[in-house]
């Protein structure tokens, strides 16, 4: 965290008395209607309320820290996803919908949290979905990219690792100009939403998975890079696919891919 924020991280309360960790401690699978929630409340948090969504206090290290990774971490996630077989990955944006304007400086937990939807894609999440949950531990960074294998439809690790420095790197004051940009087809300064794989990468993420399952984790790493015509966002998620330790032979090992396009302004697939 930057040395001029003032913010400290503290278990929240929520109405009903429980703390408001045990909001991500239920399981990741979000009904129809919590998903649209947690939608709505990233596209309705204000821009300068932005940059807090992505801090959260790590335990570990007696700190509050910038997050980097989420990971789905249940095989039962796992399967689900599996068994829905988008044609192609999206990934949505979701800010926790408990917050309200007395939270941002009262919880230990992030408020930001990627969403992946399990059904064909549309401009919003208007299915069964799976969040998935903070990590303050970042194997892929504690350890050499060039270690990191590189396939089809993969991204070269040294990529993939420079993304999500730069995410990190970013000072806090700049956070929230990553996710807006001016769309030129729309006329309008506006916030991504969602990011989108094409058919072969998303085919690319799934044959992955279902190697190693269900000895696999998932993971959505948080990073910044150019924007282009079809991501015009300079925020620039990544997709790790990583064997469990039960698989010796490739312990340490993460396949990296690239998100293709980004709604707006590719959106109503």
């Amino acid at each position: 965290m930057s040395s001029n924020a003032s913010m400290v991280l503290k278990p929240l309360l929520t109405e009903n008395g429980r703390d408001h960790v045990n909001a991500f401690d239920k399981p990741q699978k979000l009904s129809k209607e919590s998903a649209k929630a947690w939608y709505r409340q990233w596209q309705t948090c204000l821009q300068k309320n932005v940059p807090e969504l992505f801090y959260g206090y790590n335990s570990l290290r007696s700190q509050s820290e910038r997050v980097a990774s989420y990971k789905l971490t249940f095989q039962s996630g796992m399967k689900d996803l599996l068994n829905s077989s988008p044609e192609n990955l999206t990934i949505y944006m979701g800010c926790n919908p408990l917050l309200s304007s007395n939270d941002l400086e009262t919880r230990n937990q992030p408020l930001f949290a990627p969403i992946i939807a399990l059904s064909e894609v549309s401009e919003q999440p208007d299915f069964n979905s799976l969040r998935l949950q903070w990590t303050p531990v970042v194997p892929f960074l504690n350890q050499s990219p060039y270690t990191v294998l590189s396939g089809q439809n993969e991204i070269p690790p040294e990529i993939a690792y420079s993304y999500i420095r730069n995410w990190l790197k970013t000072p806090q004051e700049s956070l929230a100009d990553l996710f807006e940009t001016f769309i030129e087809q729309m006329n309008v300064v506006t916030r991504v939403k969602s990011h989108k794989f094409s058919k072969e990468t998303t085919e690319s993420i799934f044959d992955k998975i279902r190697t190693f399952f269900p000895d696999v984790e998932l993971y959505i790493h948080l990073g910044t890079g150019k924007s282009t015509p079809s991501h015009p966002f300079e925020f620039r998620p990544v997709v790790g696919v990583r064997p469990t330790a039960r698989q010796r032979e490739l312990q340490g090992v993460e396949y990296m891919f690239d998100v293709t396009y980004t709604c707006p302004p590719f959106c109503g697939w």
